[in-house]
């Protein structure tokens, strides 16, 4: 009964939780009333929590649309919810937990580039008309690029884009760079920061933490003299760290920035890896929704389905279209990407899928409240966000 009139009465429900105060929790709330089959755990979409009740989501009128056609058994929509654009594949650290590790990534560095503005232009135009949120890097660290002011503050002058997002290791948003980007971005960063100072440099190599944590708490600073609508995560990722460091780090970060999120990563091949947040086994397989939300623009034009394909697109496996030679809708909606749905649906999986457990990820488990925060649990990640203290 409450799922029928949920699906029938959205906006009246969208307008309750807004006079109740509640809209800011967006999908992951939205969707624990309506019981939309659990929707998925990505990064991207739980970043949309970050906003706060005055800005509430950034011209987020596809609030109702966002979420319904982004599950597998769903009709497919006629557009990406989120796109990511991949700046460059370029990056300064040589992390352990990343794929650039893997064995199959030889030769991968020899083929790093940087995105051209005019594809830039050409994709951020397209999704500005399809009304599709945006996350401003791939496999590598978007500050890298040459243009990288020029082709965000591009970004953030399109009207119709709901969201931009970006992540980043915070090595080069010295007080300059940051100064420059708080004057007209408007959306969420985030920056990777796993743990303190030993366990951060030993896991990201070539980071330095005491230059991050100067940046990151500068940019904190610009953020709230300029009134910037900017929200600030944490990302951290767990992997070898000291038993007892996460819930320290948890505890001293969550003060200083809107949120902090952790989450299990994979290895080279794939699989989860490093233990679980929340214990979840399946008794079998679930679809992965990906390919129903999103792909990925590489910075050569290419596109590819999902991030787990990052490296091995580069020897050849399933790119399913190139923007320099197709719109981004035809891609979407084209035979390449149609047959990998079909695989993905059917079980038929190809040699990137076949292995790959991220469709875990996509199990969401009620919020908690507690220690003055709220605590947003899914298969692989938890976000921690300090309550306002009237509501403690």
């Amino acid at each position: 009964m409450l799922n029928t009139f949920a699906s029938k009465n959205k906006i009246v429900i969208k307008n309750i939780l807004k006079k109740m105060g509640l809209f800011d929790t967006t999908v992951n709330y939205y969707n624990n009333i309506i019981n939309l089959n659990n929707y998925n755990g990505s990064s991207f979409p739980n970043i949309l929590s970050l906003f706060s009740r005055k800005k509430e989501i950034k011209k987020f009128s596809e609030f109702e649309d966002y979420e319904e056609h982004i599950l597998a058994d769903s009709p497919l929509r006629e557009f990406p919810a989120y796109i990511c654009l991949e700046l460059t594949n370029a990056c300064q650290l040589r992390c352990v937990m990343c794929q650039y590790q893997g064995t199959h990534a030889e030769g991968y560095q020899g083929c790093a580039g940087m995105l051209d503005e005019k594809i830039a232009r050409k994709v951020l135009d397209e999704a500005d008309k399809y009304k599709c949120s945006i996350m401003l890097n791939g496999d590598g660290e978007s500050t890298l690029h040459p243009k990288f002011l020029d082709i965000f503050r591009y970004a953030s002058s399109k009207k119709n884009i709901p969201q931009l997002y970006f992540n980043t290791n915070a090595n080069r948003l010295d007080e300059k760079l940051a100064d420059q980007l708080t004057d007209f971005f408007e959306g969420a960063i985030s920056v990777s920061l796993d743990g303190f100072k030993k366990s951060h440099e030993e896991l990201r190599v070539g980071s330095n933490y005491d230059v991050v944590f100067n940046n990151l708490t500068n940019l904190q600073k610009l953020i709230d003299k300029k009134k910037a609508r900017i929200k600030v995560q944490v990302n951290y990722v767990r992997y070898t760290q000291p038993e007892g460091e996460y819930e320290k780090f948890v505890k001293f970060w969550v003060e200083r920035v809107d949120s902090v999120n952790s989450c299990v990563t994979w290895d080279h091949e794939y699989k989860l890896s490093h233990g679980r947040i929340k214990k979840y086994d399946p008794e079998k397989r679930q679809i992965c929704n990906i390919p129903w939300q999103t792909f990925i623009v590489r910075w050569n034009g290419k596109v590819i389905p999902c991030t787990n394909c990052f490296t091995k697109a580069y020897e050849g496996f399933w790119i399913i279209g190139d923007v320099n030679k197709n719109s981004l809708k035809e891609i979407w909606n084209g035979d390449k990407y149609n047959k990998w749905r079909e695989e993905v649906k059917n079980s038929k999986f190809n040699n990137i899928c076949e292995p790959c457990d991220r469709w875990k990820m996509q199990q969401q488990y009620k919020d908690e409240y507690r220690d003055g925060m709220k605590i947003r649990h899914g298969g692989c990640f938890e976000v921690h966000e300090k309550l306002p203290l009237k509501d403690i």
